[in-house]
């Protein structure tokens, strides 16, 4: 209105105020349509589960409540939404909050209010959206691989030759999800040098990175190559 001329905007206060109103309505009953459908989904991912009966378990410890509650958030994480997509924290609190006003509700056979799983001695859920406000706060993240992704690739390249780029590649990846190397283990600052294990009784290579002897080198009949200068790829 700041823009209008003073004139047109005093001519078009009235008409303003009503506009107003009906923008406040329209957001209000689009917000309820939100809630409603992230609390059905939530719902729907219960029963698929196993879930029986009251869907905020009543009778359930709250440690137990809470855990159930952070494995739907995890389902949100990995993409299990209503569109189908991945979203970030602020959205995935938007469905937590569904659920924790309906697991909060007064339970009409207990004659009381239920109490908040958020608020279990160990609150999973907290725990989970930490991560998340972490990952997101990382410049240049890429996605996360999760483990159906490596089940799909296992079962993609389970015909490759076991020498093939692919089956190699694809060790590479699990040995670098599974075992959680940190860089000290696996890459050096400088070029010229390196971290050494500076310890009284350590015997045994002193570099903190992988370095080949750490590792068996087998050839295409699963014998251990010794010489590996010698080596080469069709061994």
């Amino acid at each position: 209105m700041q823009a209008l001329p003073p004139k047109l905007a005093a001519n078009l206060l009235d008409y303003g105020r009503h506009l107003e109103k009906e923008a406040a309505r329209s957001i209000s009953c689009k917000q309820r349509g939100t809630d409603d459908s992230r609390l059905n989904f939530y719902l729907t991912w219960f029963a698929a589960h196993g879930g029986v009966g009251d869907p905020r378990m009543p009778h359930a410890p709250l440690q137990a409540r809470n855990f159930v509650l952070a494995c739907y958030t995890v389902a949100l994480v990995r993409g299990e939404t209503l569109k189908g997509i991945f979203i970030k924290k602020a959205t995935i609190q938007g469905y937590i909050r569904q659920v924790e006003k309906m697991m909060t509700g007064f339970c009409h056979e207990l004659e009381r209010r239920l109490p908040n799983p958020l608020n279990a001695r160990i609150n999973y859920v907290a725990m989970i959206l930490k991560a998340v406000e972490k990952y997101e706060g990382m410049t240049e993240r890429k996605e996360m691989i999760y483990d159906e992704m490596f089940l799909d690739m296992i079962d993609r390249f389970a015909d490759a030759p076991p020498d093939s780029a692919e089956a190699a590649i694809l060790d590479w990846l699990l040995l670098g999800r599974y075992t959680g190397p940190r860089a000290v283990e696996w890459c050096q600052t400088t070029l010229t040098e390196y971290l050494r294990i500076d310890h009284p009784y350590w015997r045994g290579p002193d570099s903190y990175a992988f370095i080949a002897a750490d590792f068996v080198f087998l050839d295409r009949h699963k014998r251990p190559i010794r010489d590996l200068a010698g080596a080469t790829i069709d061994d």
